[in-house]
């Protein structure tokens, strides 16, 4: 400890063009230093906020994709189901297209169809309570308000399960 008070306190030519070298050499490190990880930080945030983007879009397209096949089933069944289909026994031609539409699309879960006059055909079938009219669900009320689109309800339980 005695030597660096010493030689501190008695500069000299060498000693001053040392620290003198030393200053030249460790600030400009310093300050490449500090804007380098400035920078690299700043990289890296972008490339992670660019990266979630990504993902976000490729969800929102997988999505999207997901739904416009759904409108696309809704529309031909609307287009294929008429008025007469109700009225046949036990609703047979409904609900062999309705299987047939599940075992092609293994992310539905149900396929059913109701009509203003309470009959409700459902695959798989599904034993409805007593009394059940789906003309009286909010879903069935909200398609007939807005007849000719197609409708997209919030999650709910349904009756079924």
């Amino acid at each position: 400890m005695k030597k660096i008070v010493n030689w501190i306190k008695h500069p000299s030519l060498s000693k001053r063009l040392a620290v003198s070298f030393l200053l030249i050499l460790t600030l400009p490190v310093l300050i490449l230093s500090g804007v380098s990880y400035y920078t690299a930080g700043s990289s890296i945030e972008d490339e992670i906020m660019r990266s979630a983007r990504n993902s976000v879009d490729q969800l929102n397209e997988t999505i999207d994709q997901n739904i416009e096949k759904k409108a696309d089933a809704i529309t031909y069944f609307s287009e294929v189901i008429k008025e007469k289909a109700y009225k046949e026994k036990g609703q047979t031609s409904l609900r062999q297209k309705f299987e047939q539409y599940a075992r092609q699309n293994k992310d539905v879960e149900a396929v059913f169809t109701g009509s203003a006059d309470g009959v409700y055909v459902q695959h798989p079938y599904t034993k409805m309570p007593d009394g059940y009219n789906p003309a009286e669900r909010p879903w069935f009320q909200e398609a007939v308000e807005k007849k000719g689109e197609i409708i997209v309800t919030d999650p709910y339980t349904s009756a079924a399960t």
